[in-house]
C-alpha cells in the first residue's frame, strides 16, 4: 500500500479498531453500580411516613421587614428565599431556648 498524500493508513486503521472496541463495550453498567443507581430511582411504594410532632406555623411579617430582608440579602448576595429560611430556622431555635 502507498500512501496517498499524506494520509497515514496506519493511523486510520488504528482509530478504526479503538472505535469498534468501543462499540463492542457492553451499554449496561457494572452490576453493582446498577443495583446501586435502581435503589435510589425505584419508587417507593406504600404509605408515606408522617412527620413527628409537625404542626403548620404562620408568621406574619411587615412590610418593613419584607424590604430589611431584601436589603440584607443583596448584603450577602443570596436569594431571598434563602435568606428568609435562614431567619427562620434561627427564629425556630431560639423560641425552642425558651
Amino acid at each position: 500500500m502507498k500512501k496517498n498524500k499524506g494520509i497515514d493508513l496506519d493511523a486510520l486503521d488504528e482509530m478504526d479498531e479503538e472505535l469498534q472496541d468501543d462499540q463492542e463495550e457492553p451499554s449496561t453498567p457494572k452490576r453493582e453500580r446498577r443495583s446501586v443507581y435502581e435503589k435510589f430511582t425505584k419508587k417507593k411504594t406504600g404509605p408515606k411516613k408522617k412527620l413527628k410532632d409537625a404542626k403548620a406555623q404562620t408568621y406574619i411579617i411587615e412590610q418593613s421587614d419584607i424590604d430589611a430582608l431584601t436589603e440584607e440579602a443583596e448584603k450577602q448576595n443570596i436569594s431571598q428565599s434563602e435568606y428568609m429560611r435562614q431567619a427562620l430556622k434561627l427564629k425556630l431555635k431560639t423560641d425552642r431556648k425558651r
